[in-house]
């Protein structure tokens, strides 16, 4: 080690005609070793997903998937109105057999009238509900069990009723996994952006984009650990035969991050990215929904998947090791400059040091906007570097307030 840095010390100094020691070498390649580390995992996630998008169109020629599926709605009290908006959606999907089955989940007055306006019209709507006397257990398990054990065929695709579909192919998008022998598949949901404006929107954006693209990717490469519970599909064999959310009963949610991992390691998970699969959420307070999911899955994370928590952990390490790396890769060389060293040698080590960090910058920054253009989200630009830098710490003050959170069904 010691001969090959000699070797490479002289190498340098006859090319730039001063002296650089064996540290400067080291220190430098390190930097250069951890800009690499930061950048990678952006660079892994782009080539997966936008690499699935451009895979994998829905041709208009191709037939229609054979696999009959029903669907699941899970609708609370505050979605009475996005109810009559959603459901005609669902009605009218162009897909061979399938059914709607709603569940009023919290047996709403509001929610149970709007389903009736819409059964004068949907005959075939199927309807259930959850009894308000309901306590000590999830109700959205609950929910979703009971939809499953009402579906009248072999798979079942969850939704919430504040989560449109843009297309009328967005049963084939899933449809057509099943056919191919798939067990469960994960889409991807994001909020309404144009809705979205109240204080923090861009940080939400930026960190929903994030998140998404970490597991998507992994669901990808077959190494699923959680999905969005609001579309997501599976067999109903593969649901009883877990036996539905009866590990994770004692936990208000987790149903689509235990249950997911569960199934992901006996089952064939697939992802589905095509613009046609992919819902817009319509609530009326996103930064009270993002601050509860982000705590909820930082709650079930930690009965999952140790494996991505630890490799989130050392990959913020590696960032902010990185940065301060930079720092000091500009702060060495003007305090090299003031205790008498050469100007040649000063200008040159700062200047290194600024086209790393601007070759990695531009690097994660085309790779976010690609992914956020496959994944139908804002194309952040300046904002990027900073967000970048804050999320670790945000995420890091959310994961702390969901370890004093309530997320027990007795609770």
């Amino acid at each position: 080690m010691y001969f090959c840095i000699r070797i490479s010390n002289q190498a340098l100094m006859d090319f730039f005609r001063f002296e650089i020691t064996p540290i400067e070498i080291v220190g430098y390649t390190m930097f250069l070793l951890l800009a690499m580390l930061t950048v990678f995992p952006w660079l892994r996630r782009r080539n997966s997903i936008v690499g699935k998008v451009t895979s994998m169109p829905l041709e208009a020629e191709a037939p229609q998937p054979t696999t009959p599926l029903s669907v699941v709605v899970i609708a609370h009290a505050n979605d009475y109105e996005e109810v009559e908006t959603t459901i005609p959606l669902l009605m009218s999907q162009h897909y061979g057999e399938y059914e709607v089955i709603v569940v009023n989940v919290d047996e709403s007055e509001l929610v149970d009238n709007a389903l009736t306006r819409l059964s004068l019209t949907h005959p075939s709507l199927r309807t259930t509900f959850i009894p308000g006397s309901s306590s000590n257990v999830s109700k959205r398990k609950l929910a979703i069990t009971l939809g499953v054990k009402a579906a009248r065929y072999p798979a079942v695709v969850i939704t919430s009723a504040h989560s449109r579909p843009g297309s009328d192919h967005w049963l084939r998008s899933f449809g057509r996994h099943f056919d191919a022998g798939a067990d469960v598949v994960i889409g991807y949901t994001h909020p309404d952006y144009t809705t979205d404006k109240s204080q923090g929107h861009r940080y939400r954006a930026f960190d929903g984009v994030a998140d998404a693209s970490r597991y998507l990717a992994a669901a990808i490469h077959h190494q699923a650990f959680r999905g969005n519970g609001n579309n997501i599909a599976y067999r109903t064999s593969a649901f009883f035969e877990m036996k539905g959310f009866s590990s994770a009963l004692n936990l208000k949610y987790g149903d689509d991050d235990i249950f997911i991992s569960q199934l992901a390691k006996r089952y064939r998970v697939e992802a589905e990215l095509s613009a046609e699969s992919i819902l817009e959420d319509h609530v009326y307070d996103y930064e009270r929904l993002y601050r509860n999911e982000k705590e909820h899955r930082y709650f079930t994370l930690s009965h999952t998947a140790a494996r991505i928590t630890f490799m989130s952990v050392l990959h913020n390490a590696v960032y902010y090791l990185y940065l301060l790396c930079a720092v000091g890769g500009v702060a060495y060389p003007i305090w090299f400059y003031y205790n008498g060293g050469e100007m040649e040698k000063t200008i040159t080590l700062a200047s290194a040091t600024a086209i790393v960090v601007a070759v990695a910058t531009t690097i994660f920054i085309c790779s976010y906007r690609r992914i956020s253009r496959a994944l139908s989200a804002p194309r952040l630009l300046f904002s990027l570097p900073f967000l970048y830098f804050v999320r670790p710490m945000i995420n890091a003050y959310l994961k702390l307030k969901s370890s004093r959170a309530g997320n027990y069904t007795w609770e």
